[in-house]
């Protein structure tokens, strides 16, 4: 069997002292072990792909024992965990409309249209994203499965902007976990309907399942999984905000439910708002014309930028998409029709870029973010609790 990637983990040191500790496969795989050696296994990424394979007699020791989950290994003992090529994928390549921004060897920065879907599910026929990867990429990485091919992480169907693709499993692995700690730092731009301007803050609330929808999230605070999600309204136009997310976090449709928790629903949000299509004369408040076409027709929502470190290089790499056509055709309409009410120190720099439409991949650079006090229950601001 062709070995593509293998994984050398040394256990303890040789001044750990005499001892054994134990393999042990379950929830949450870790070596048990004094000294701190479980949290210094954990920290290193063994997941699910590493259980099954010691579980299936791939685990091998410096003596060319093959391990099983209940085995036990000496201190300082090596462990070589091999992991067998992906099965081959049972998808058929088909051209999908997005565009590659950034690309190495390693990995991929893309632009996703809104209205494509990642990556198929049970019963779907149509296109998506990962059908198109294959249709334009030779080499994709295969730790997510064969019906995820180089997917590290998901955006919405009608989410549109920028995901990062995995095209080996090495960059795959890294990034995933910089994702788990938070290392990958995100921006997101939407317009939302607000009853005020709140400057900015950061949202703490717990999401989880909708006891009402089971295909809606919720703030649950018997239930739910941390959630964190910084923002700042760049601009607000009458009652319609131009806001900027930062989530801290990776729950389901966060940044949707974190801003209607906090009074500014996502325009064109058929799940967490009031309307699945926005026209210009009802925005304005008029009753829709006659063959009006609509202003837009999917959430309110792009992903405009991701900065993180290379997973081989370490090279900080920040990477921006301009806003799609319809978002930027929303803004400015409403640029155009109602007056400015407030906007934040930057005053035009988010219109000038997207308008300008740029692709930036650049070196990480300092920005120093101003405090702006809110006193909304359940929500923190710099400097306050």
């Amino acid at each position: 069997m062709e070995v593509i990637r293998y994984r050398s983990l040394c256990v303890g040191g040789a001044d750990r002292g005499a001892g054994c500790i134990w393999l042990v496969v379950g929830v949450g795989f870790f070596f048990q072990a004094e000294d701190g050696i479980r949290d210094l296994v954990r920290s290193r990424g063994l997941g699910d792909v590493y259980k099954r394979q010691i579980r299936d007699g791939f685990a091998v020791a410096e003596d060319g024992r093959r391990l099983k989950p209940s085995s036990k290994i000496g201190t300082g003992e090596r462990v070589t965990v091999r992991v067998p090529p992906p099965p081959p994928s049972e998808l058929t390549p088909r051209y999908a409309p997005f565009e590659i921004i950034y690309e190495d060897a390693d990995l991929a920065a893309i632009v996703k249209p809104p209205g494509l879907t990642v990556h198929p599910a049970p019963g779907m026929s149509e296109t998506t994203l990962v059908h198109g990867l294959l249709w334009r990429m030779s080499t994709l990485s295969g730790m997510g499965g064969w019906d995820r091919p180089g997917i590290v992480h998901r955006l919405d169907r009608d989410t549109s902007g920028v995901m990062i693709v995995a095209k080996n499993d090495v960059a795959h692995h890294k990034l995933t976990l910089m994702f788990k700690a938070r290392e990958i730092h995100k921006t997101y731009v939407a317009v939302c309907t607000a009853r005020e301007a709140f400057g900015e803050g950061v949202v703490e609330a717990p999401i989880g399942r909708s006891a009402r929808d089971r295909k809606a999230m919720s703030i649950r605070y018997d239930s739910g999984r941390a959630a964190i999600t910084e923002y700042r309204v760049r601009h607000m136009f009458g009652r319609y905000a131009v806001v900027e997310a930062h989530p801290r976090s990776g729950r389901t449709h966060q940044i949707r439910v974190h801003l209607k928790f906090l009074g500014m629903p996502l325009l064109c949000d058929a799940v967490y708002g009031s309307e699945k299509v926005v026209y210009r004369s009802t925005l304005c408040g008029r009753a829709r014309e006659p063959n009006e076409p609509p202003l837009l027709s999917r959430q309110a929502l792009h992903a405009q930028g991701l900065r993180f470190a290379h997973p081989r290089t370490g090279v900080s790499l920040r990477i921006e998409s301009a806003l799609p056509p319809d978002m930027l055709g929303l803004i400015g309409f409403l640029r155009s029709a109602f007056c400015l009410l407030y906007t934040s120190d930057a005053a035009d720099d988010l219109l000038c870029v997207d308008l300008g439409g740029r692709r930036i991949i650049k070196k990480k650079t300092k920005k120093q973010h101003n405090t702006h006090n809110t006193h909304r229950p359940q929500i923190s601001t710099p400097g306050h609790s």
